[in-house]
Parts: C-alpha cells; structure tokens; sequence
C-alpha cells in the first residue's frame, strides 16, 4: 500500500469474495513463513474484509442481495414449475469442458429437458451437446423467468461461490451441485493458488451446502453413478417453495451495513493483535461459541471498536 493509503487504511474496507486469512495479511508474518501472494499482506484488520458469504469471523460478512418475491409471485411460480425442466449453471462454455458430463448430462436427460444459457457469437459452443437448448446468453429479467419454469438448477463445479445458486433458490429451483472429495484448495487446485487463503472447499457452493441444505440444495459426488440417479429420482419427486436465506435479503443486507457503520470504527494504535500462525477460525475447534487459533504479533493495526 502506498504512503496515501497508510494514512487512511483505518477507513478502507476491501470487498473480498474468497477471504484473506490473517496469515497472509501481515506483510512480515507472510513474508517470512511462506504465505505472501499477490493479493495479501496489506496489513489491515482482518475485519477490514468484507465477504460474499460468511466464510469465517477472521473477516466481516458483507453478502449481497438476491431478490425476493412477494406472495403473488410466489404462487405464481409454484403453480407454473415445469417438473421436467433443468437448467445448467455456466454461462462459458469453458465451464462445460468437466471431463466426465456427458455420462451424468446423459442421465439427466433422459428424466429431464435440459437448458443452457452459453455464450456465443456465431456457431454453437461445441462443448454444449446436442440435446441441450441453448438459450445463449440472457438478460437478466429473462434468466430469472427461465429459472422461475425449472424445477432444478445444475452446477458442473465451476464457478465457485457465485450469487447464481441462490438467485435459482429463490426462484423455485432445486441447486444440485458436486461433492469435491479432496475439497479443493490453494494447496490443490489452480484456481485458488495466489489467492490469501487456504480454506478448505468442499463443493461449489460450500454456503448452499451449510446453511441451507436439504431439500433446497443436494450435493453429492457426480462420478458415482449410483448417487447421481438416486438424487435425480428425488428430485422428481418432490416439491420445494421458492427459499431466500434473511441475510440475502434487502432488509438483512440493509441490517448489516447499518452494523458495521455504526459500530466498527477504526483507530490507528500499537496494540498486541493475535495473528493466525497456520490455521484459521474456519478449521478450528470452538470453545464457547469462539474459535482461539491464534499466535500473538505485536505492530499498528487498525482495531475495530465495539462500543
């Protein structure tokens, strides 16, 4: 950070989908075991990151905001959900490229239409089969009243952690997603390398697999046949209501920025912080409601304030 910013980091809060643990965050700390990446060691509090999804307490929780339909809407979707209608979450076709689909898209198939909503200028993305209407890429007004028809939304793994799955949610939608097994990670995986954190993912959507769950969202492993068709089976038969978790909506999301305004105020002191060594809050045992997986470093930091 440059000296400007030094002078005013106490003010900053960095909108950060994924996290920064605190072990990248301390320039010196990272330095020295291993931790420095492109995207850490500024420094700050840790709850001076503000997240999509309440990943751990190292970091604050901003979220967003999924919309939310009234009574009419709602029963409007109910009464007009096509049983047999599923649509794929992966608007590029690089997100179709998962070695193995064709077997589990195959299955779905023969119990379900299948939808896609690719990008594509001129020719169909060969990576889409044949048997898949292809929508291209929609507005989206028109996304979500094709999501308000279908009765299962399907990720392939990628992207991680969207908005999307709880868009399709509160439309109505069943959101099955695959099982990593081992989750995937910057120890791991490709995408996650540089990233300041070493959170653990154990699905696409590790939120929607937690926090809501059954009959809402289903994640299973999609190389086992066996589990795919039974989740299938299950999901035709049964009946979900449209679903928004209350910290996604308008007024929850309204709650927490009134929160943090009024009582996470920052001041600039040389105070002792405890700093995560090698593990985070998200990986650690709990004693009292509180995880303790810290290591004590002395320096300036911004401290937020609870009055």
């Amino acid at each position: 950070m440059g000296l400007s910013l030094r002078k005013h980091k106490c003010h900053i809060r960095v909108i950060d989908t994924f996290g920064t643990e605190p072990a990248y965050n301390h320039e010196e700390y990272a330095t020295l075991h291993g931790y420095r990446t492109n995207w850490g060691y500024w420094n700050l509090h840790g709850q001076q990151y503000m997240t999509m999804f309440p990943h751990t307490p190292d970091n604050s929780f901003m979220g967003f905001v999924a919309e939310e339909l009234n009574e009419t809407e709602r029963m409007f979707i109910q009464r007009n959900k096509v049983n047999n209608m599923a649509v794929v979450y992966g608007k590029d076709a690089g997100m179709w490229k998962l070695q193995g689909k064709e077997n589990f898209l195959a299955v779905l198939h023969h119990y379900m239409e299948i939808h896609g909503t690719v990008y594509y200028e001129t020719q169909r993305p060969p990576e889409v089969p044949a048997f898949v209407k292809n929508h291209g890429l929609l507005p989206q007004q028109e996304l979500q009243q094709l999501l308000r028809k279908a009765k299962l939304f399907i990720g392939f793994g990628f992207p991680y952690e969207g908005p999307a799955p709880l868009e399709a949610i509160a439309n109505g939608c069943i959101f099955l997603q695959p099982k990593f097994n081992p989750p995937h990670s910057s120890l791991n995986h490709e995408f996650f390398r540089g990233k300041p954190t070493s959170r653990k993912v154990s699905s696409q959507h590790p939120y929607a697999e937690e926090y809501i769950g059954r009959p809402h969202v289903i994640t299973i492993d999609f190389n086992n046949s066996e589990e795919f068709n039974a989740a299938i089976h299950e999901i035709m038969k049964i009946n979900v209501e449209p679903f928004l978790p209350y910290e996604y909506t308008c007024e929850g999301m309204l709650e927490r920025v009134h929160a943090y305004i009024q009582n996470q105020v920052g001041i600039l002191t040389h105070i002792s912080i405890m700093l995560v060594a090698d593990q985070n809050c998200t990986n650690k045992p709990r004693v009292g409601g509180r995880c303790s997986p810290f290591t004590v470093i002395y320096l300036s930091v911004c401290l937020p304030v609870y009055p």
